[in-house]
This record gives structure tokens, C-alpha cells and sequence, in this order.
């Protein structure tokens, strides 16, 4: 199965073909330019040079949350028109899960960190060993940098994501493994796995359409935060707008 992976969450847009599991090409961009400058050029640019076409394409697998509120509905809406000229199934995956198979095989617990702001972080705890797969312990969630020692008390942590360095240099007292500098950062290859494991993990394998791809947030945009407070300190009830 051919698949196409797209992770537009944290700062580099990536983008993966793979054969199944096998990788075929990835890129990868970290700079000033905004994802929706960058995302279609790259989608473009990888499916050219592995001699493919969307036709080609058997499944999108994209990071649906959490992650940067923007980057996210970009790469949604770019999965969405890429997907329904050839009704090519969707699937929205978690960018903390995407972030955790990309370490798969390595012994211990993975840990990713996205930066939330406000010494914050996007994390969820997963489990890997040198058999291979990855194994959920806790749901995706917003935690402050402090109570990540509670979570990973006892623990042997590979962090991946990038506020790993951030989360490294606060938890002095926390076991850390290293992870390859390399890994650290997003890659549509993760969200690629991830998206063909959850395609192939129920009976009717989990066949998601462009219709249903939403995004996952895990908190409310700061519009609708800064909404709701002026609301309360005039006084007035949110849902009568």
C-alpha cells in the first residue's frame, strides 16, 4: 500500500511516501516560510521524484493534533483536496503517536513533548522495545513541564518533539535516554506508520473519508480564550452568542 504522510503540527513541514512500511522518500523543512507556501510544492515535489501520482496514492495518513492550531487545519485542508479528486481514504492521526513511531525499537519509554506555550507542553507517554511496535500507556494530554516528573517517575525516557531540549534542561532529576538528534523533530514518515497501523487496526480498517478528517484539539485557540474572558468580566453568558 502506498501511502502519503503529511505533518504540518509543529515547525517543519515533512511529507513521506511509503511502501507499506518501507520508506520510499521524505522531506523535510525548517524555516521562516509558512506550511501553506511549502506543504504542496513538497507533496508535489516527493510524488515526482518516486515516479507517482496521487492516483498512486492508497491511503493519507495525516497528524490531526495536537500541534500548532494553524499548521494543523493546513495540513488537513491540503490532505482533504488531495484526497477527494480520487476518494483516496484519510486518516487523522495523533502527532504525539507520529512522533513516538518514529522511534520505534528503541528499549524504554517514549515520551513526546510539543511546546504548548507558557512552559506547557503537548505529551503523552508510549511504551517501545527492540522487538518492535509501540505501545500507548496514557492518552494525549496538556501538561505544565513540572508534572512531567509524577508521569515519568521510575521510568528509562527517550524525549522526542520539539520541546525535548526544553523538557531535558527543566527535569535535571528525571532519567533521560539520548535520542538521535535526527529524531527529534517531526517526520511524515511517523505520521505515515502511524496512519497505516490505525488504517489496519480494526475489522472495516478504520477507512476514514475527507468528509470525516477533523482536527483534534486540546485546548481552545487563544481567540476563543481571550472571547470567553472579556465575556465573563462583562458579565455575560457565552452561549447566548
Amino acid at each position: 500500500m502506498i501511502v502519503l504522510g503529511i505533518d504540518t503540527s509543529c515547525a517543519v513541514s515533512t511529507v513521506a511516501l511509503t511502501s507499506d512500511r518501507e520508506l520510499i522518500a521524505t522531506y523535510s523543512l525548517c524555516s521562516t516560510l509558512e506550511h501553506s507556501t511549502v506543504l504542496l510544492p513538497m507533496i508535489e515535489r516527493i510524488l515526482s521524484d518516486a515516479f507517482l501520482s496521487m492516483k498512486d496514492v492508497e491511503l493519507v495518513a495525516v497528524t490531526n493534533g495536537p500541534g500548532s492550531f494553524t499548521g494543523i487545519r493546513i495540513g488537513i485542508s491540503t490532505a482533504k483536496g488531495l484526497a477527494f479528486p480520487f476518494d483516496t481514504p484519510c486518516i487523522g492521526v495523533s502527532t504525539l503517536e507520529s512522533l513516538a513511531w518514529q522511534l520505534e525499537g528503541l528499549d524504554g519509554s517514549i515520551c513526546p513533548v510539543i511546546d504548548a506555550r507558557n512552559n506547557s507542553v503537548y505529551t503523552a507517554l508510549f511504551e517501545s522495545d527492540s522487538k518492535g511496535g509501540i505501545t500507548r500507556v496514557t492518552d494525549d494530554s496538556v501538561l505544565q513541564i513540572s508534572e512531567l516528573p509524577t508521569v515519568l517517575k521510575g521510568k528509562k525516557v527517550h524525549l522526542v518533539g520539539d520541546a525535548s531540549d526544553k523538557v531535558r534542561d527543566f527535569l535535571s532529576d528525571v532519567r533521560f535516554d539520548n535520542t538521535p538528534e535526527m529524531l527529534k523533530t517531526n517526520n511524515g514518515y511517523g505520521a505515515a506508520v502511524s496512519g497505516l497501523m490505525k488504517y489496519r487496526s480494526t475489522d472495516d480498517g478504520a477507512r476514514g473519508t475527507h468528509f470525516e478528517l477533523k482536527p483534534v484539539y486540546l485546548r481552545k485557540t487563544m481567540a476563543e480564550r481571550n472571547r470567553e474572558k472579556k465575556l465573563s468580566e462583562r458579565g455575560e453568558d457565552q452561549n447566548e452568542y
